[in-house]
């Protein structure tokens, strides 16, 4: 009876033993299994980063591009203010051009006789020494009539065109419409004051156009 039971026992020891080995070889089996993915994980990383290396590199590259559009941007806008700033000079001085020329052609158009009344300024001198050298006796005569006559129409005519006369004997002496040619003793009352007009002096329109030559009292 107990070789029986020996005999069974063993048979069993023998039939496990396969089993046995049989694990033995999945644990082998599985145990590099575990160990591939750490050996593909640890090859993988160099790539990655070989891979992210260039996108780093063009990251970089597109921020300096960025960079120097700012500044380029920047430069732009400088460029744009400075010229706004001189086309508004550029504007304003044409303005002042465009009044100025518009105020020299109303010049031009409103004192356009100056110079022809100014030519006829001698006329108009000596016609009046004319008639003050009359001789009395024929002061009242016909021809001196005649010449008195025309002087004072050729006087009315250049009125008309703005001719006038200047103030000087009695007025205080003005160097902006009285030239000084004399100097005299008048007394105290006359001091400064005009006491003799020796040329007429005219102003044309609002503008001098001959300044009267006067004696002055001192």
């Amino acid at each position: 009876m107990k070789k029986k039971d020996k005999e069974k026992e063993k048979e069993q020891v023998t039939a496990s033993a396969p089993e046995a080995e049989a694990v033995e070889e999945e644990t082998a089996a599985e145990a590099p299994a575990e160990a591939v993915p750490e050996a593909e994980a640890e090859a993988e990383a160099p790539e990655e980063a070989a891979e992210a290396a260039p996108a780093n590199e063009a990251a970089e590259q597109l921020a300096a591009e960025l960079e120097a559009l700012k500044t380029e941007l920047a430069a732009l806008k400088a460029e744009k203010e400075a010229l706004d700033q001189k086309h508004l000079l550029l504007q304003a001085d044409f303005e002042n051009f465009r009044r100025r020329s518009r105020l020299e052609k109303e010049d031009v158009v409103k004192y356009a006789g100056g110079d022809m009344l100014e030519k006829l300024l001698p006329v108009l001198d000596n016609m009046e020494r004319a008639m003050a050298a009359l001789p009395e006796e024929e002061k009242e005569g016909n021809f001196a009539s005649g010449v008195s006559m025309i002087f004072r129409m050729l006087q009315s005519t250049l009125a008309s065109f703005g001719l006038a006369e200047i103030e000087a004997v009695g007025q205080p002496f003005d160097p902006k419409q009285h030239e000084a040619a004399l100097q005299e003793d008048a007394g105290p009352e006359k001091k400064g004051l005009v006491i003799e007009e020796l040329q007429k002096g005219y102003f044309y329109k609002d503008r001098l156009l001959r300044a009267a030559v006067v004696k002055v009292g001192q």
